[in-house]
């Protein structure tokens, strides 16, 4: 039976937001918290065809801070079906890729993160969280890494103001060139910026050393990416959910 780790970082103090609650549990529209657009990507990668026919189990794993449990007791409630844990983010490490790698002690062979803020669609027509080839968004991360080292879903993207605020990425012939946090120079060389990623646990920590970097620095080392060397497969779109502006837009874009 093979495993796959799914890892939601919510250590997040959610002050962009503004809510007055955990930013993962703030209602977007009636019925619907911001959370749960990433947990119908894992339920449909657990009820789809492919992992039963490959026999994949699922784990969850939500990294939090004190105060913030309630978010790892709406993800169980959410997913029965599933193992979920939950670890306290580890002050030893930093930023958005410290929360990850704060559950480095229960990663698996392969390891899939998702950025319970945001809304991605991964589908054709109205499908939004399945493909016409039958993949869903999880499926098609952890098919990629039977293989590969680290992998990253990227949307096509030349708008320098969105590449200023988001992972920021160059991408040619599918493999990523260039790679930086929120970059504030330069801002032509990229193409587009990525929305989930995955990696196996063989470079876990030197994947957490890259994206420091690239997030504290804004650069990143070369010689990392080119060891990483990651590879990409396409989102159809992505939304942050992160500020109540962007809330705000994506409500009146639906």
């Amino acid at each position: 039976m093979k495993r796959v780790t799914i890892i939601l970082p919510s250590a997040g103090d959610g002050k962009r937001l503004g809510a007055q609650c955990p930013k993962e549990l703030f209602e977007i529209y009636p019925g619907k918290k911001i959370i749960d657009f990433s947990l119908e990507h894992i339920k449909a990668f657990h009820d789809s065809k492919i992992r039963k026919e490959l026999d994949i189990r699922i784990g969850v794993v939500v990294v939090i801070k004190p105060g913030k449990e309630s978010v790892f007791r709406y993800v169980s409630e959410q997913l029965p079906n599933i193992a979920v844990n939950y670890v306290m983010f580890n002050n030893y490490f930093r930023e958005w890729p410290g929360s990850v790698y704060s559950a480095n002690n229960i990663f698996t062979e392969i390891n899939i993160v998702l950025l319970p803020d945001t809304f991605i669609k991964f589908g054709s027509n109205d499908m939004i969280y399945l493909n016409g080839d039958g993949d869903t968004l999880i499926s098609k991360a952890a098919n990629i890494l039977e293989k590969e080292k680290v992998v990253f879903g990227v949307i096509n993207c030349t708008d320098r103001k969105k590449l200023s605020s988001l992972g920021a990425v160059r991408v040619i012939n599918d493999k990523i060139e260039y790679f930086t946090d929120k970059p504030k120079e330069n801002l032509n060389k990229y193409n587009g910026f990525w929305g989930i990623y995955g990696f196996r646990y063989s470079v876990a920590e030197q994947l957490y050393e890259f994206l420091i970097d690239s997030v504290e620095k804004r650069e990143s080392k070369e010689y990392l990416l080119a060891e990483l060397d990651p590879k990409v497969f396409y989102i159809d779109s992505y939304h942050d959910l992160g500020t109540i502006e962007s809330v705000d837009k994506f409500i009146n874009s639906r």
